[in-house]
This record gives C-alpha cells, structure tokens and sequence, in this order.
C-alpha cells in the first residue's frame, strides 16, 4: 500500500506541475513572439515625402537657388530612398539619418538649415522606413551596414561640370554624420570606423543593440526584468538571424574626437 500512495502523489504532483509548466512556456513563447515583432516594427512614416519640394518654406533658396535630387542607394538592407541637397562641388558632405518611426521628411528642414550654411547634404529613409525597402528594423545592427553604404554613395555621387562632363559633388575626406536614437547609433558605429568622417553628431543615442532593445520594451510594456530581457534577446536572436553588439560607442569617441581637430562642422 505505501508504494501505492507514493505513486498517487507524484502522479498529483505531475497533473498540476505539468500544465503549470505548459502554461509558461506558451506564455513565454506568445510574449517573445509579441515583443518582438512590436520592437521590430518600424511604424512607417511617410509624412511629405511625396509633397516634396513642392510645400518649402517661402524662404527656402534665397540664400542661392535650392538645388536637389531624389537617389536611392543599395544598402545592406535593399533599396535606400533619399534626397541629395547640392550646394556646391568640393565642398564637405553631410548625411542625416533620422529616428525609429521617421522618414526623411522629418529632417528636412535640419537639411536645409545646413545646406544654407554651406554643406552638401544627402537625407535618405532607413530600412522599413519611408520609401525604403524591408519591412522590421533591427534597431542599428544593419542600419549601420545601410549608413556605411550611404557614405560611399555620397563620396563617388557626381553633378554635372559647368565645363562639361562630371565633377565629384563632395570632399571624399570631409563628411560629417548626424542621427537620432537609430540614426545616432549607427552614425557612431560608421563614425568610428571610416576614416572619411570627421565630425559626428549623435541625438539620443544608446550603447547597444541590446540596449535600446531592452528601452524599447520597458516603454511599450512596462517590463524590464532580467527575464523578459533574456526572453527578448533570445528572440531577436532568432527573427534577425542573430543580432550583432558592437564594442559600445564610447570606446569610438576617441577617433572621432581626433579626426575632428583636422575638421570642425
């Protein structure tokens, strides 16, 4: 009879562990798969892309004539949309990329703003953004692939010469970087590695992937635990084929320090 009783228990103690345990790996499984695709997913903004040049301020090209052109550039991540803003050939370079749910759009006026002071100025959509192609965003990881590529598209795009032929439209050593939050990580990770850049100015910016991963979730859901983030990494690890950390941008900081003396925006 005692084996008998022993074997009722743990056959009791499995009817109730068993669909606790059941009940948690689904539930962990649904809010991975939830977070994840919450996290990734851009919100894509298409404000005034299409209205532009046509809705500019009244005070846009009085400085000199406002000159652009619409580009796309093959990133890391497919086809990149942008605008290039031309003040003048020979002159330093500026790429703008903005922020999670933006466009370029959003930067116009900072575009601008810079053009009119003497910079050639290129603003494109980041991946899943705008017009750009892919549909999540990996939070910096291939932004920063996609930035590398805008930055050589700058340094080799070409106008036409008033002389004939083609003149090229920037300094190749005279480019500066601006973004914000995503847009902020990958200028510094690019920053950090291509000589090309002199300056870099970084709005809202965070450490890592992982990081701003982790923000992301604490202020969609109000978590930010050490499970929910190991459940969000895990995640991420499989939807993006596996996500990279870069060394974190202050070990990068030194460089782009360095190369500013030689140049200041």
């Amino acid at each position: 009879m005692p084996p008998r009783k022993k074997k009722t228990r743990i056959f009791l103690y499995l009817k109730v562990f068993v669909p606790v345990i059941a009940i948690t790996l689904i539930a962990a499984v649904g809010y991975t798969a939830y977070a994840v695709n919450a996290i990734t997913k851009s919100n894509r903004s298409l404000l005034s892309i299409k209205d532009f040049p046509k809705k500019l301020p009244d005070n846009w090209g009085k400085v000199v004539s406002f000159t652009w052109k619409e580009v796309q550039i093959s990133g890391a991540s497919g086809a990149l949309n942008g605008w290039v803003f031309i003040r003048g050939a020979g002159l330093p370079g500026i790429i703008i990329t903005h922020g999670l749910g933006n466009s370029r759009a959003d930067m116009m006026d900072l575009g601008y703003r810079l053009w009119e002071r003497g910079y050639n100025v290129l603003v494109y959509d980041l991946r899943a953004h705008g017009e750009s192609t892919n549909l999540v965003t990996t939070l910096g990881a291939s932004e920063k692939k996609d930035l590398a590529a805008a930055v050589e598209f700058f340094k080799t795009f070409r106008i036409p010469s008033p002389k004939g032929g083609e003149v090229q439209l920037i300094d190749p050593n005279k480019i500066g970087l601006y973004g914000v939050n995503v847009g902020a990580y990958a200028s510094l990770m690019v920053g950090g590695e291509n000589d090309s850049v002199k300056a870099v100015v970084a709005d809202m910016p965070y450490d890592s992937v992982r990081e701003f991963a982790h923000l992301r979730a604490r202020e969609l859901f109000g978590l930010d635990n050490f499970i929910t983030n190991g459940l969000l990494d895990i995640g991420l690890q499989i939807n993006q084929g596996g996500f990279t950390t870069p060394a974190p941008f202050g070990a990068r900081l030194p460089t782009i320090r360095a190369r500013a003396r030689a140049w200041r925006l």
